[in-house]
């Protein structure tokens, strides 16, 4: 599997390193890492907004379980942690960009439908 790609059968490498792990470890902590640091600081001012950048890939098939679950994971966080810093006057947000026409998403959108 090249380092980057998500693939649906990506859970059945032995490879376990990239890109599955880095996608979690990378991906998810590093948006649950800054947030805690930012909701640390704008709880105490009693104020603020954390945005976290996702898209419908957290709740449709697209690149495959690794990169769908990261996606639904940073939604679910945003979520919850709104829940939980709402006394704080915090606000938590989960900004699903619109269809980004690359190229990749151009070849993506010209493949047969799974």
């Amino acid at each position: 599997m090249t380092p980057g790609t998500y693939t649906a059968s990506s859970w059945r490498s032995e490879d376990r390193s990239t890109p599955t792990r880095t996608a979690l470890n990378v991906g998810v902590r590093s948006n649950f890492v800054a947030a805690w640091h930012a909701a640390r600081v704008m709880t105490r001012q009693r104020a603020g907004l954390i945005v976290a950048i996702s898209g419908y890939v957290g709740v449709t098939f697209t690149y495959g379980a690794v990169f769908g679950t990261c996606k639904a994971a940073v939604d679910r966080m945003a979520r919850d942690m709104a829940v939980e810093l709402k006394p704080y006057n915090v606000a938590s947000i989960s900004l699903w960009q619109g269809l980004t026409f690359t190229e990749r998403a151009n070849r993506n959108l010209a493949q047969p439908h799974l």
